[in-house]
Order: structure tokens, then sequence, then C-alpha cells
């Protein structure tokens, strides 16, 4: 009796969270393809401890992952601050 008071809200968690995984794995694809499709900019973001300390918007992603780069090294060094915003 024990294991089915145990057992039954397991499995009702368990369905609803891997329901949510699929809906989620299902929606990602489509998010991106949207930004595609409708040239949507790309936000590249430096945050520390959930604060964002910089943002800016690329138009495409492979801009965005190349100034994504561009600012990681700039955080590494300690020259982020002097970087100009590339629109």
């Amino acid at each position: 009796m024990i294991f089915a008071i145990v057992l039954v809200p397991f499995i009702v968690v368990l369905v609803y969270l891997i329901g949510e995984l699929a809906l989620l794995l299902l929606l990602v694809p489509l998010l991106a393809l949207t930004r595609f499709v409708f040239r949507r900019p790309w936000a590249v973001c430096v945050s520390r401890r959930g604060r964002v300390l910089h943002e800016e918007r690329c138009p495409t992603f492979s801009a965005a992952r190349a100034r994504r780069g561009d600012l990681a090294q700039a955080v590494r060094t300690g020259t982020w601050r002097e970087l100009p915003r590339q629109h």
C-alpha cells in the first residue's frame, strides 16, 4: 500500500517531465528556424552572477557566434569594456 502511495505520484511527475521535455525538443528547432526565416537578431551578452553587464545584437547566428568568441576573449584578458559595439 505504501509502495503505491509513493509510486503513483512519482509516475505522474515522470510522465509530466517527459512530456515537457518532448515539447521543448519540438519547439527549439522551430524557434531557431523562425529566427532564421524572419531575420531576428541574435543577442550576445556578457553577464556575471545573473546580471547582464553588456549586451549587443548581431544580425546572423554566425556573426553572433564570432562576436561571442571576441567578447569571451576580451573577458578573459580583462579588456571587454574597450570593445566597440558592432551591429
